[in-house]
């Protein structure tokens, strides 16, 4: 084959792979967290490098996407799992550490850069803060206060105070690659498919089953958008007949 007909079949699969580039459907779901993603990138360049730019992205609004319905709702654990998760803690520390994942819905990092600073145990709070010199900064910049029951104020109010770090390893240094420990303790637990992340989803799904209503959920869980928090919000069975109970023809 001449050099100029080589050329032309290597031009004509070029314009073949490009066609078939374009002809795929890019979903809602993606553009959703393409755009996330740069808002997160504009966010980062004014707060943290200084620059003076308006953010482009900030007021994009998530374009709705069908196929979401059909996702199916974040996997929690059960009460029992989390009474045998509890349990199977080595010590008190670390059962505040899994206590807290419960009880606040932190993400795994929020947790590794607590300080005790961050905490006002006489107001029952937990503060997300970014940490600079850490390199840490919350989500999407969400900070947030998050109030904390009785029973968690208690256990952290009986944690030994070795350090800044609220959760802190040997010499101080900030707690770290929870997961392992944390699939050690579920594997004699009998618990399957443990993960940090489950936590979260946990704290979310039993806040709104117990009557939160969903945008409290979302300011508590740093969402900054909606749409996240709304995967949560696929109640079963009995929780929907325990809500049509309620109704009366009466006030």
């Amino acid at each position: 084959m001449d050099p100029c007909g080589h050329r032309r079949l290597q031009n004509q699969a070029f314009s073949t792979e490009k066609s078939q580039q374009h002809a795929r459907i890019i979903t809602p779901r993606t553009i959703n967290f393409e755009v996330s993603v740069l808002r997160t990138f504009f966010y980062f360049l004014a707060n943290e490098r200084g620059l003076k730019i308006e953010n482009p992205c900030a007021r994009f609004k998530p374009l709705k996407d069908p196929s979401a319905k059909a996702r199916r709702q974040p996997p929690t654990y059960t009460q029992e799992e989390t009474s045998r998760l509890l349990a199977g803690c080595a010590d008190p520390v670390e059962r505040t550490v899994f206590a807290t994942l419960l009880l606040t819905g932190l993400r795994e990092q929020e947790l590794y850069y607590l300080t005790w600073a961050d905490v006002d145990l006489k107001k029952g709070t937990i503060r997300v803060t970014p940490k600079p010199l850490e390199g840490f900064s919350p989500k999407d910049y969400e900070e947030r206060i998050i109030p904390i029951p009785a029973e968690l104020a208690e256990l952290l109010k009986n944690l030994p105070r070795v350090s800044g770090w609220i959760f802190s390893k040997a010499k101080g240094r900030r707690l770290t690659h929870l997961l392992r420990r944390l699939k050690a303790i579920a594997s004699k637990a009998k618990v399957e498919n443990a993960t940090l992340h489950k936590f979260r989803h946990t704290y979310a799904t039993r806040l709104l089953e117990s009557g939160a209503d969903i945008v409290t959920v979302q300011k508590l869980l740093g969402h900054s958008d909606i749409d996240t928090t709304r995967q949560y919000l696929n109640p079963d069975e009995d929780l929907k007949r325990q809500a049509v109970n309620r109704l009366s023809l009466r006030l």
